[in-house]
């Protein structure tokens, strides 16, 4: 079964301090990593929801479009199998 999580990549860090913020897909133990073209510093990222914090600018919206992102691959995954 596949699973789907949203986290802070933060093996890469950019030059102004940012991490991007990445949609891991794992099935079979093999993991993907897909950009969600968000970038995001440690102190506005909630590491427990693996959603942006209450610090960063816009977070409603950011979080409804994490979800959103979320509910898409499972979809796409579960017409797969």
């Amino acid at each position: 079964m596949p699973n789907v999580k949203v986290l802070l990549y933060k093996s890469k860090t950019y030059k102004n301090g940012t991490h991007p913020v990445m949609l891991r897909i794992t099935h079979n133990r093999k993991a993907k990593y897909l950009s969600l073209n968000m970038l995001c510093v440690e102190a506005e990222w909630d590491f427990n929801r693996c959603r942006f914090t209450r610090k960063f600018r816009d977070h409603q919206q950011k979080n409804r479009m994490l979800h959103f992102f979320e509910e898409k691959a499972y979809r796409i995954l579960y017409d797969f199998l």
